[in-house]
């Protein structure tokens, strides 16, 4: 098996503070660092905490909620300008 240096990630598990021990190479490469990462779609974090987890998926219902109230707000001023272009359509046109 060949890893790939680039794409590759080191994250240590720091339950209590202890100073960290120097990063990890691979062919003389440096592996990145990271604080957290997603993992089957769970954001996992070095103190092993669901902050960064919430955060994201209360970011993502924000978002979803702000599209949801768009498309409410659009549809409710559509159904009023059809009602009122029928409601010109149906009406008898003014004799001279």
């Amino acid at each position: 098996m060949v890893v790939d240096s680039r794409k590759t990630e080191e994250m240590r598990i720091r339950l209590i503070s202890k100073a960290c021990p120097p990063p990890a190479t691979v062919n003389g490469t440096v592996i990145e660092r990271v604080t957290t990462f997603k993992l089957l779609g769970f954001h996992v974090s070095d103190g092993l905490k669901w902050l960064q987890h919430v955060q994201m998926i209360c970011a993502q219902l924000l978002s979803r909620l702000d599209l949801l109230f768009k498309t409410t707000e659009t549809c409710v001023a559509l159904e009023y300008a059809v009602h009122m272009w029928l409601s010109g359509l149906s009406a008898k046109p003014a004799s001279a």
